[in-house]
């Protein structure tokens, strides 16, 4: 037996109608971009260290790099001086300067001052209601407006592993 399946996509809007055996529906896999994320809590020896890394597209190469760490900017609207440090491993031949990374979800921003460390970049966020509310998924993509080799933002998905991130980061801060 056979259901008529309408499936609406809201990201694309699209709508797509299929026959399929009952039964052989399969939950909504994931775009290409959330596959790119990998949260782990522990390092290979065990110890804790949760990290949230964002993949190349072929996953040969790390191009984000979250981890915990102790809020170095004095801001007001960190919950309890706990942040994120953001990495970003900018591969290029110029000699490029990145004075800044936004996080960007639809019309909520938050930005933080780069800094070079040999050839990585880095800015540091706290982990502030604001920083929580942008890092949320929800159905508008993720952006880090860090320059790529095509001068645009990198689209980064949903970003979940990097919400889950900060929720741990502020979770595990001395309060």
């Amino acid at each position: 037996m056979t259901i008529l399946a309408s499936l609406l996509l809201l990201a694309n809007t699209i709508v797509v109608t299929t026959e399929m055996p009952l039964g052989e529906l399969q939950p909504t896999q994931k775009p290409p971009r959330n596959q790119q994320w990998v949260y782990r809590d522990t390092l290979g020896s065990g110890d804790k260290y949760p990290t949230a890394v964002f993949l190349s597209w072929d996953y040969s190469s790390v191009i984000f790099l979250a981890e915990c760490s102790k809020n170095s900017v004095d801001n007001i609207e960190s919950i309890n001086g706990a942040g994120i440090r953001l990495y970003y491993f900018y591969n290029s031949d110029e000699d490029d300067i990145i004075s800044s990374m936004i996080l960007n979800r639809g019309i909520k921003h938050i930005e933080s001052v780069a800094v070079k460390d040999s050839e990585v970049f880095y800015s540091d966020f706290s982990i502030s209601t604001k920083l929580l509310e942008i890092l949320k998924p929800n159905n508008v993509e993720l952006e880090i407006d860090a320059r790529n080799d095509m001068g645009e933002p990198w689209y980064v998905g949903q970003a979940e592993p990097l919400y889950q991130l900060a929720k741990t980061c502020d979770k595990n801060a001395v309060k």
